[in-house]
């Protein structure tokens, strides 16, 4: 048997859309190979939690069972280290897949049920003058293997017998010897590139118990002998592995070759997952936990899959992140803000929307008759949401209000409440500002407004128009509840290579001090007393949220953050009091040049008439973004890529608070979706795309701030079209970051003009279009990345006007 491929290199036609690995069970579907059958196996070690990262390997070997006629995917455990491991892991795994929507049926298996099985082809190895006992210490056959450039040195022991060697082995199992005085190692090749082939160790000696079978073995064999026979043992097909075990794939070969196993299983790799802001080793999870640095493995920081649900995440967008990252041959990191997007466009859908006030601050109605209460009706949905249910929200002459939704010196833009100024109270009145109370610190402590009876709902009959909408609770009704806003348990992406690089002395140091924030005495409407627990809500304008399952209704409400409404994490911002606002500096061209473009391919005398369902949503697009009525239109007329759009705007990075009348980044993102996501996207639908609005937005943010220039731009969506990513670290990766600095440009302007000393001279004279000639040769040197305006400007004051 030869080496397992992990390509597919058949000749055959893969279906269209699928990952390497489907496209190589497809192969074998097609050639027949294992009768048809596809068996794949999920094989955890019992050593602690799950964390997302498995959940990829869950997903994809759960998921390729559910995809091909009478597939099946096993669940073990391999249990061979008795010193770590224990029944509670075994439990909480086995609760986590269920979690994730899988079952494994009848196909529950250890690889302590094949101790005697493992122990036997042992022997057979030892017979053929394939393994043999070796007597020497842990640090002399670590020496003995030698270098990546030097061969390995034969142990002494190698030569001993079959004889002597299955003596010494039963010994070993009979409890003759203590830990550590001898090993079972392979005879392979002390010279062999491949560092793992250099006669590896396959039994050692431990007397320790073992969770399942006691003190009946004080042998065990080491993970890389024991996963190859218990996949030919099972009859799985594909054996799939993350990319760390690719050198151990020889070795898997060579054994279940040198064995008389009833089947042989193929192993093939695929890029493990490496999340930002987060880290992946069980034993530094471990650390920290046993550190006290987090609540236990299920604290809602962890990556841990108990800590994950006990966050508030569901196991639909578990899955569809999984499947949204795919399933590659190399190695990279996913950004954060994938997972949180998964997470986000699930809740969208399915959670009511509910209002809580974070910071109350009290409100007196002074024209509210006393003792009314107003019981409005307030769905549970918006609009574009396929769902209905509403409840009752009672109305009081005492409210609570937040306290970031009013500012006696309010920035510019503000929409909120100010002094003399009105607001609308979701759901309920518009109310007005009279009268300012404070205590003796000048602290507000109560705000006197008048409400207008005429605007029930909302509603402004007189057509007047009041900007701002905020959440409110009633003062005799609200519910007291403490939230615990949870964020990425990490400052820096990568801790692991922060610390390698020397920024820290370990990844403990780049843990982040805020990502737990405990907001006490919060309010929140009452209806969600009488909901089902593992109720998942979003709180209006303040984030997804749940209640901890861990805390008691009896005792006090508390409330899980889940994920923000939003990923401000890039750029932070205050996401409780509105919309934060900036104003966007790009080059200046994009807009005229995509006017130009969608007049030219879409102009007023060709567009259908529109229905009144699309009118309404070309109305709401030119009111809340400004756009034009053609790109309105363009958006309004694909629900799909409306949706796209919208949730573009809706992550777009924020700097500073205060919002103006339209919201930051509208124009561009509608402009970039229009003219430059159709060439990307081709026949594909809009979710096949390896990224989302989040990552598309953010790279339109870097294009506007003149972080990079639009051609820089299209380049990063063109990868990103290709295989997803980080736009900030493609950026890098790419080397598009546009040169803004004038100490930066200025040495290669004056490089420049002397190598070209007659167009300098010429342009002097009088030949200003020359100018362009030099903007080329300085945008050719800098490969692009200058600032245009910026470079032009230096150029003419280097050429004297």
């Amino acid at each position: 048997m030869t080496s397992s491929p992990t390509s597919d290199d058949s000749g055959t036609s893969p279906r269209p859309g699928t990952d390497f690995i489907r496209q190589i069970i497809d192969r074998d579907q097609e050639e027949g190979r294992y009768d048809g059958r596809v068996v794949t196996r999920f094989p955890p070690e019992p050593n602690g939690f799950l964390h997302i990262g498995h959940a990829k390997s869950i997903v994809l070997n759960f998921g390729i069972a559910t995809e091909y006629p009478g597939a099946r995917c096993h669940l073990r455990f391999d249990d061979t280290n008795p010193t770590t491991e224990d029944q509670r892991y075994v439990e909480a795994i086995q609760e986590d897949v269920r979690w994730l929507g899988y079952d494994w049926g009848d196909h529950l298996y250890f690889a302590s049920d094949y101790f005697e099985a493992m122990y036997d082809l042992a022997q057979e190895l030892i017979r053929k003058g394939l393994a043999y006992v070796d007597s020497q210490s842990e640090a002399q056959i670590r020496e003995g293997r030698g270098t990546v450039t030097r061969a390995g040195n034969p142990s002494p022991y190698r030569a001993r017998s079959a004889e002597e060697n299955l003596d010494l082995f039963r010994r070993m199992r009979a409890g003759e010897f203590g830990d550590g005085e001898h090993v079972l190692r392979a005879k392979i090749d002390m010279a062999s590139p491949n560092m793992l082939m250099r006669d590896p160790v396959l039994y050692r000696i431990r007397h320790a118990h073992h969770y399942r079978t006691g003190g009946d073995w004080c042998i065990y064999p080491l993970y890389d002998f024991a996963h190859p026979l218990e996949d030919a043992l099972e009859g799985v097909t594909h054996s799939l592995c993350t990319l760390e075990f690719e050198n151990n794939r020889e070795f898997y070969d060579w054994l279940v070759e040198s064995v008389s196993v009833p089947f042989r299983p193929r192993q093939y790799e695929f890029a493990r997952l490496n999340l930002d802001y987060t880290i992946m080793s069980k034993r530094k999870l471990l650390r920290m936990v046993e550190k006290g640095l987090v609540d236990g493995w299920d604290d809602p920081r962890m990556p841990t899959l108990a800590g994950l649900r006990r966050r508030g995440f569901t196991p639909e967008s578990i899955r569809r992140f999984c499947e949204m990252i795919g399933v590659a041959k190399s190695d990279s990191r996913v950004d954060m803000g994938k997972l949180e997007y998964a997470i986000r466009d699930d809740l969208n859908q399915k959670a009511p929307r509910i209002l809580c006030v974070p910071d109350p601050l009290r409100v007196v109605l002074t024209n509210w008759p006393d003792g009314k209460v107003d019981e409005l009706e307030a769905p549970y949905f918006p609009r574009d949401v396929d769902r209905e249910g509403t409840r009752g929200l009672p109305f009081s002459g005492e409210l609570f209000i937040d306290r970031k939704d009013f500012s006696e010196d309010p920035p510019k833009g503000y929409r909120r409440l100010i002094p003399g100024g009105e607001v609308r109270l979701r759901y309920g009145y518009v109310i007005r500002c009279q009268e300012v109370v404070k205590d003796e610190e000048g602290r507000i402590v109560e705000l006197r407004c008048s409400y207008d009876p005429e605007t029930r709902g909302g509603t402004t009959p007189d057509g007047r128009r009041v900007k701002g909408t905020i959440q409110w609770v009633s003062a005799p009704h609200a519910l007291q509840c403490r939230l615990h806003l949870y964020d990425r348990l990490f400052q820096v992406p990568d801790p692991d290579g922060a610390a390698a690089e020397g920024e820290a002395e370990e990844y403990l140091d780049f843990l982040n001090p805020d990502s737990l924030q405990v907001v006490a005495g919060a309010l929140v409407e009452p209806s969600v007393r009488s909901d089902a627990p593992g109720t998942r809500y979003q709180f209006e304008r303040v984030g997804y949220f749940w209640q901890d399952p861990e805390s008691s209704q009896e005792e006090e409400l508390v409330f899980n953050r889940i994920v923000t409404l939003r990923d401000t994490w890039a750029k932070r911002s205050d996401e409780g009091g509105g919309a934060v606002g900036k104003k966007s500096v790009g080059d200046g061209k994009s807009k005229k040049k995509s006017k130009e473009k969608r007049s030219r391919d879409q102009g007023p005398g060709e567009r259908p008439p529109l229905t009144p369902q699309v009118q309404a949503r070309v109305d709401a697009e030119t009111s809340a973004f400004g756009l034009g009525q053609v790109d309105a239109e363009i958006l309004a007329r694909d629900p799909e890529l409306e949706r796209f759009y919208r949730r573009a705007v809706d992550a777009y990075p924020l700097e500073e608070e205060g919002a103006g009348e339209v919201p930051p980044g509208a124009d561009a993102l509608a402009n970039w979706i229009i003219n430059e996501l159709p060439p990307i996207q081709g026949d594909r639908e809009l979710e096949a795309l390896p990224f989302g609005p989040e990552e598309f937005s953010r790279l339109v943010a870097l294009v506007e701030d003149g972080a990079i220039s639009s051609t820089g731009g299209k380049e990063v969506l063109t990868v990103l079209g290709q295989e997803g990513g980080n736009p900030e670290a493609l950026v890098q990766r790419l080397d598009l970051r546009q040169i803004s600095d004038p100490e930066a440009l200025m040495p290669i302007i004056v490089r420049l003009m002397e190598a070209h000393p007659g167009k300098m001279e010429a342009y002097m004279s009088g030949k200003k279009g020359l100018l362009g000639f030099f903007m080329g040769q300085l945008m050719r040197e800098t490969r692009g990345k200058a600032d245009p305006e910026l470079a032009r400007r230096l150029l003419q004051e280097a050429l004297g006007g």
